[in-house]
């Protein structure tokens, strides 16, 4: 099965990525946890919940390539990937601020999102021009890597301005400058460069995608891509923890092809299947309305943990809707769905 088919392994990394940030964000939250070390180790776990951005980053790579390579061109695959991933923002982005509205009226005070006030800012924030792109704020948690895959889409779309026959040696060619640059010079996070940083993840997937397509480009794609984790991984950057679990969903990727994925597994995946409304909703409904109604202080670590994952059980029915009237739609009137 091809990278471009839906299927039950890609999603449950997927499910595991979203289940994973869900959880992180759950544990971020100020509380106060019951004594013992259970509790204790349970919250430590969670605190490296958002290493399944590096699964996100490294999967959304992988999955575009098939389609990459049968795009007609640049204005297509960019249309294509912005109406797949727009609409479903800002359906959240209402979700955020119908929320704030109403928070705003119970209680006399927004403390939901600090909403943006000024055109430029309103601006920024409808097109995804946010931080880290600029230094205006988003308004919920994880908008800000939607912003690199935005601005993935749009490198990985440059190369469709060339010669049919030379996309993937362009693409390679991109590749390994972004990964020099990066190795060199060490853009800013925030800023006209900030998509540098994380792109080694995603070019990763991208690579290991095209290796059954061109296997020279792949190839050194794939060896720029070791020089440049070594690299990071050996310095102790920021990017050190993207980068090792972007590594780790490509073995996987290796190991599971063409191998079916065990029946039990299978309702996982069906989590991995609406990951981006998992993704896009858990701050506002799981945080931002659910957590509102658990005790300041838990007893016990049982409780602590059957009240986080009840709260998730929640987020994952509400993202299931949420897929039905926000993001499936978009999909369907696009042809084949993927996921970002």
């Amino acid at each position: 099965m091809s990278a471009a088919n839906r299927n039950d392994w890609i999603d449950l990394l997927r499910a595991l990525g979203a289940v994973a940030v869900v959880l992180f964000h759950f544990n971020v939250v100020p509380q106060t946890l019951p004594p013992g070390e259970p509790a204790r180790v349970w919250h430590d776990f969670w605190q490296y919940g958002h290493l399944g951005v590096g699964v996100f980053f490294a999967l959304s790579g992988y999955c575009l390539v098939p389609g990459w390579n049968r795009s007609p061109g640049f204005i297509e695959f960019v249309r294509r990937r912005v109406l797949r991933i727009m609409p479903p923002y800002w359906c959240s982005l209402l979700l955020v601020v119908i929320l704030a509205g109403i928070f705003k009226y119970a209680n006399g005070v927004n403390d939901i999102a600090s909403l943006p006030r000024s055109a430029g800012s309103i601006f920024a924030t409808l097109l995804l021009l946010t931080s880290p792109v600029t230094t205006v704020p988003t308004i919920n948690w994880v908008y800000w890597t939607l912003s690199y895959l935005l601005a993935f889409y749009l490198l990985l779309a440059l190369p469709l301005l060339g010669p049919v026959r030379r996309r993937i040696p362009i693409l390679a060619g991109l590749h390994v400058l972004l990964c020099t640059i990066d190795l060199a010079a060490r853009p800013a996070a925030v800023g006209a460069g900030f998509f540098i940083r994380h792109w080694p993840v995603f070019g990763l997937g991208v690579a290991l995608a095209l290796w059954p397509l061109h296997r020279r480009a792949a190839g050194l794609m794939l060896g720029v891509s070791a020089i440049h984790a070594l690299w990071t991984i050996g310095r102790g950057l920021d990017e050190t923890h993207y980068m090792v679990t972007g590594c780790l969903t490509a073995v996987t990727l290796l190991a599971t092809t063409n191998r079916p994925a065990p029946a039990w597994l299978h309702p996982l995946a069906l989590i991995g299947r609406i990951s981006y409304s998992v993704y896009l909703v858990h701050v506002p409904v799981g945080i931002c309305i659910l957590f509102r109604l658990l005790p300041l202080r838990f007893l016990t670590t049982t409780a602590l943990i059957s009240s986080q994952l009840g709260i998730l059980a929640a987020v994952l029915a509400f993202a299931g809707l949420y897929y039905l009237a926000c993001e499936r739609p978009f999909s369907a009137a696009l042809g084949r769905p993927t996921s970002p």
